[in-house]
């Protein structure tokens, strides 16, 4: 019996492209204060300095996101299997924030106007006490959403088959709100002998601020490639 090959035809299983499970994950808590001043003041000096104070507030609000992401389709990584990512999509964001105050201390920071070095700390630096100890009761429900976004690379402990990515990720900026304050400033009288208040001034703004979460992919794989040959055909005698 003899038998003829024919030339070599290369096998070349092609990337089956794969994609990962949703998962859903929790953000990092996050909190804020407010910042309210008074407004400027000329305390009555003839050069006509004028002066202000901040007010401080507590930090308050904790709050966390509920993310659901999914991951976009990518080959096996070569000839490292695992040396590939994903792309990251947020599928839904579910809403943070609540409605909420912050107490205010009842009394001013210090300060100073630059008139005759009032503003020097041994000389005329001075508070003023404060009636209306809160900010204006504000609903910061907000959501986020999430810039273009990749996993790390697989868990190379896994196997193309089946494994996992890790991710970490930081969502855009949201969640500006106002409060409101309508607290007055006692009088007072200055180091040299002139007597002055203030007005509550601006409302307390809470600036947009950024949340991140982190963790694995949901499992997913595909088989690798293969190459090989074989013949095209043969002839038995």
């Amino acid at each position: 019996m003899l038998i003829k090959l024919g030339p070599p035809i290369w096998l070349d299983k092609k990337h089956n492209s794969h994609t990962h499970a949703n998962v859903v994950v929790i953000t990092n808590s996050v909190s804020h204060s407010v910042s309210i001043v008074s407004d400027f003041v000329n305390c009555g000096n003839p050069e006509e300095w004028t002066h202000r104070h901040n007010q401080t507030t507590n930090t308050t609000d904790p709050h966390t996101h509920s993310l659901t992401l999914s991951f976009g389709p990518a080959n096996l990584g070569s000839p490292n299997w695992w040396e590939h990512t994903h792309p990251i999509t947020l599928v839904s964001c579910g809403a943070g924030g609540s409605l909420h105050l912050h107490s205010v201390t009842l009394n001013s920071t210090l300060a100073g106007c630059p008139y005759l070095s009032c503003n020097f700390p041994t000389l005329n630096r001075h508070y003023h006490p404060t009636s209306g100890g809160s900010t204006g009761n504000t609903n910061s429900s907000h959501v986020h959403t999430l810039p273009a976004s990749n996993t790390q690379n697989a868990n190379p402990a896994g196997t193309p088959q089946s494994h996992v990515h890790p991710y970490s990720i930081t969502l855009n900026p949201s969640g500006a709100h106002s409060h409101t304050y309508s607290g007055t400033y006692t009088a007072v009288t200055c180091y040299y002998g002139y007597s002055h208040k203030h007005l509550a001034g601006n409302s307390g703004k809470a600036l947009d601020h950024t949340q991140t979460a982190s963790g694995d992919s949901g499992l997913g794989g595909e088989e690798p490639p293969v190459t090989g040959f074989k013949h095209s055909r043969g002839f038995i005698f």
